[in-house]
């Protein structure tokens, strides 16, 4: 993730980003509002990039936004490998979403800084869990939620009455939320919150993925973005939102499932429903702590249903997805290549 971003953050200050590559950044940023360990990185990375070229002055210590035209030299402009420049309708996109982009990155050294000189919250942090393994928690109200890997909630340890039941959630939960009419429950994921007053429901939203995904097994879950109401879901539903500004999303709504059970990775299963190979792939690597690698990188998009027991062999489960993609795969130490 380290080079990656580091790749984005120098695509954008010299002004070669493309437009997937902005979206990428732009969720990223998203999701270091949320991420300590995120956020701390990205500052690690614009220092480091601030020293290696003194010119990057993008944001200063005060957090003064400066001209985004003084960022690329001459000759980052004129070099080969930059894209060719949109044109009419999708320019004015591109630039807005560079704008955009700009925004929040200088919010996000703002509130960097900011930190420093804030009083620690009361709020308690689940950290990342190793491997295959999950914690179960009981939230002040009675509410449960199952925290998968790689993943992290921040509550208050005291609900406080006549206010929501508000908990921020970075990578993926499942949650058993106890009923109360007056009382909502809400679940912030980067600028997206999903609304309940009392049902179940999984969250998944890891730093790096296109989409979040909501996925309700019974009763109602209303989901927004900013204050913008994007659908209402019931039992069996399950939504998809883009990581994408606001002002550029498609019309979204839920889709019924035919297989997929929400939380199933809680009861020992890997469910896939409708999912791309590259989103399966992360699930894959994060849980099993190797590296999938696709020779080609087009079949990343490619989507499948597929259920494995979260305990077999890695091999045996890119045995399934291979062959349900008409491909192979090899092992070369702790890293696999679909091919």
């Amino acid at each position: 993730m380290k080079e990656r971003i580091n790749y984005l953050l120098r695509q954008y200050f010299y002004n070669r980003s493309t437009r997937p590559e902005l979206d990428e950044l732009f969720a990223v940023i998203q999701s270091a509002r949320y991420d300590e360990d995120l956020a701390v990185l990205i500052k690690e990375l614009y220092e480091e990039l601030k020293r290696q070229d003194p010119s990057l002055t993008y944001v200063d210590h005060n957090g003064k936004l400066l001209d985004f035209s003084e960022f690329a030299t001459e000759s980052d402009r004129r070099s080969s490998d930059q894209p060719r420049k949109p044109s009419g309708r999708t320019l004015k996109i591109y630039v807005g979403m560079a704008a955009c982009v700009a925004m929040l990155l200088l919010g996000f050294f703002y509130g960097q800084q900011s930190k420093e000189h804030k009083p620690e919250e009361h709020v308690r942090i689940i950290n990342s869990v190793a491997k295959d393994e999950n914690k179960v928690l009981i939230l002040d109200d009675g509410s449960k939620v199952w925290i998968n890997s790689s993943s992290r909630l921040e509550y208050p340890q005291q609900f406080k009455k006549g206010q929501p039941r508000e908990v921020t959630l970075i990578g993926e939960a499942y949650f058993e939320v106890e009923r109360a009419e007056d009382w909502p429950f809400v679940v912030h994921t980067g600028d997206i919150q999903t609304k309940v007053l009392g049902t179940k429901f999984n969250i998944k939203a890891y730093p790096g993925m296109k989409d979040i995904l909501v996925t309700v097994k019974s009763g109602k879950v209303m989901v927004s973005k900013q204050s913008e109401i994007l659908a209402t879901l019931v039992k069996n539903q399950e939504l998809r939102v883009p990581l994408v500004p606001t002002a550029i999303i498609p019309a979204i709504k839920g889709k019924e499932l035919k297989n997929k059970i929400a939380g199933s990775w809680t009861e020992g299963y890997l469910e896939y429903e409708d999912e791309s190979i590259s989103s399966i792939i992360a699930d894959l690597e994060r849980f099993y702590r190797l590296s999938i690698q696709l020779q080609h990188t087009s079949l990343g998009d490619k989507v499948i249903t597929m259920s494995v027991l979260k305990d077999s062999d890695p091999s045996y489960v890119l045995e399934i997805l291979t062959t349900l993609t008409d491909t192979d795969f090899k092992k070369e130490g702790n890293n696999y290549i679909i091919f």
